[in-house]
């Protein structure tokens, strides 16, 4: 079968060949769990800029062809990711908060880049555990495991050949 993606910024269409593939495998993929209003609506209360939006808009309109099948693969993503920021609320803020520091610290004249660059992957490293054992300690500790099966939705895409 032969996936199909089209480059939104360069109109540049990449194919590849995926033999293995039935079209039974992307009904997961297909199947839609927000609409696309439900979707604008969320990603227009997030506290971020509007270049920021403009981003996830595009991304929610990124889509895959399959076979006679269009996948929109972009919009998958940003569920999955407003699940599982909805979900782990403290794993999601301290990461958040983790980055506004290395962009703060990143500011600092002369030496900021340099530290950021060597405290930034460490303070959101931490900001992610601390926010992880709080989530742990207060809901369901299957917090590798639902990020895991997220991630098992996109297999059958992965047996592309290019």
């Amino acid at each position: 079968m032969r996936a199909e993606a089209l480059n939104p910024d360069t109109g540049e269409t990449m194919a590849v060949e995926m033999p293995s593939l039935k079209m039974a495998d992307l009904d997961a993929l297909t199947r839609e769990y927000a609409t696309d209003q439900q979707l604008k609506m969320y990603v227009e209360r997030l506290p971020f800029s509007a270049e920021t939006k403009a981003i996830l808009f595009k991304l929610a309109k990124l889509t895959v062809s399959v076979g006679e099948r269009v996948v929109r693969i972009g919009k998958r993503i940003l569920e999955i990711a407003i699940m599982l920021a909805s979900k782990y609320r403290h794993a999601t803020f301290a990461v958040i908060i983790a980055s506004l520091l290395t962009l703060l610290v990143g500011m600092i004249p002369l030496i900021g880049p340099v530290l950021a660059s060597i405290l930034g992957p460490l303070l959101v490293a931490l900001g992610l555990v601390v926010g992880v054992w709080e989530d742990l300690k207060r809901q369901d500790p299957k917090f590798a495991a639902v990020i895991t099966d997220s991630g098992t939705l996109f297999k059958p895409l992965a047996t592309a050949s290019v």
